[in-house]
């Protein structure tokens, strides 16, 4: 991960300085001039579906539709680059990119009523409603339905569950399928259930959601999804939900140290293909031992 930061920070340092001084760095292209380099680069004809400033000098962002599913990469004023990544704001420590792209994937009002057809189950009775995307063998979505559950007893939320098993977690599918057959909800995730009942009723249902969320450029769990149509990807601590959903976080308790904000984390699919954001797995792996002669 942290190489692959680092390329997108030379990238966009290299753009930045390369672009030239004067009127024209503040001059975006036109929507044709960047489709036609972006066929030309990427051999695939592409939707352009707004292009504007960047917070950064000398970068525009393009907002894209490619096979469905909208994405933003960065361009100079002369199309001489692609950037593919993230910009991320020092000062506030958050990724605009991702931020552009939610406001970008923002659910309308009618396909939230199709999160509501794809729902698993729900669990709490009362308190702030919205969506929760999980994986039953994601170790980050395990955290997350601890604090889910904590503030469900505590009567402050209600969630409906979806289920969104990646592909490399091997048997997720048939496990997700056989939580809805059986109708064994959150207690069910917490204790790892599994069973043969593969009724076509829940295995639609996990298809038709992988295939959904797919559609709006989603690839990893856990993913918070909010009743405006907004979402949040990546496992979110206690105060950063509350916060998310407009609510009080607590206070701590007299003499205890209010821990730091921790940065969402999140278990991507694969690596995605140029220009969908994402995280490339496999930089955060160890490289392999040499063989000793």
């Amino acid at each position: 991960m942290q190489s692959s930061l680092a390329v997108i920070v030379v990238l966009v340092v290299a753009v930045v300085w390369l672009a030239p001084a004067g009127s024209n760095a503040s001059q975006c292209p036109s929507p044709e001039k960047i489709s036609e380099a972006f066929v030309k680069v990427f051999k695939r004809d592409t939707k352009i579906l707004r292009v504007q400033e960047s917070v950064v000098p000398g970068l525009c962002e393009v907002a894209l539709s490619m096979n469905s599913r909208n994405s933003i990469v960065y361009v100079d004023p002369d199309v001489k680059y692609f950037v593919a990544g993230q910009i991320i704001s020092v000062e506030e420590g958050k990724s605009l990119t991702q931020e552009a792209m939610q406001d970008l994937n923002r659910l309308t009002q009618e396909e939230m009523k199709t999160l509501d057809s794809l729902t698993a189950f729900t669990e709490g009775k009362s308190g702030k409603s919205f969506y929760y995307v999980t994986d039953p063998q994601c170790p980050y979505c395990k955290k997350g339905e601890e604090v889910l559950k904590k503030l469900i007893d505590e009567g402050k939320i209600m969630v409906k569950f979806l289920f969104f098993p990646l592909p490399m977690h091997q048997g997720a599918d048939q496990q997700s399928a056989a939580i809805i057959c059986d109708n064994k909800g959150l207690k069910g995730l917490e204790e790892n259930y599994k069973s043969d009942n593969q009724c076509p009723e829940g295995v639609k249902k996990v298809q038709d959601t992988i295939a959904f969320l797919k559609g709006k450029g989603m690839t990893g769990t856990p993913i918070y999804i909010f009743p405006d149509g907004s979402y949040r990807p990546g496992f979110l601590q206690e105060d950063a939900l509350l916060k998310a959903l407009g609510m009080e976080p607590p206070k701590p308790a007299s003499g205890e140290l209010k821990k730091p904000a921790q940065p969402p984390v999140q278990e991507e699919s694969k690596k995605p293909e140029v220009p969908v954001e994402g995280k490339d797995k496999k930089a955060d792996q160890p490289a392999p031992k040499q063989k000793q002669e």
